[in-house]
């Protein structure tokens, strides 16, 4: 999880600098990995509701969902397959180390300066 304050300083700091031609792509995380179990529970602490749970959507729903806001049926089976295989496989394992930017808020400065 990364602020969106983080990423709007990091494309500032590129555009105030002038430093970019073409297409560039520039992998920026957050100082800290955050499970969206963590992220509930801290977001539940802050709403003072600690025991708000993170509920997982079957696929089923999720597919449904995608296909009410208008999806095709294959891009919304398509979409629910990818997310599975994320969800097994923990692809970004590697993506702390091949960050080119650690960003600096952290989930709980977020959630207080966010909600007050």
């Amino acid at each position: 999880m990364i602020a969106t304050r983080d990423v709007a300083a990091e494309a500032a700091d590129r555009l105030l600098r002038r430093d970019v031609s073409g297409h560039v792509v520039k992998l920026l995380v957050g100082p800290e990995d955050v499970s969206m179990n963590a992220a509930t529970r801290a977001l539940g602490e802050r709403l003072g509701r600690p025991s708000l749970p993170y509920v997982r959507f079957p696929a089923d729903g999720v597919r449904g969902a995608l296909r009410g806001a208008g999806m095709s049926e294959a891009g919304a089976a398509q979409m629910v397959e990818l997310q599975l295989g994320l969800n097994q496989h923990g692809p970004f394992d590697a993506v702390r180390a091949a960050a080119d930017v650690v960003a600096p808020t952290r989930l709980r400065e977020f959630l207080s300066e966010a909600l007050g």
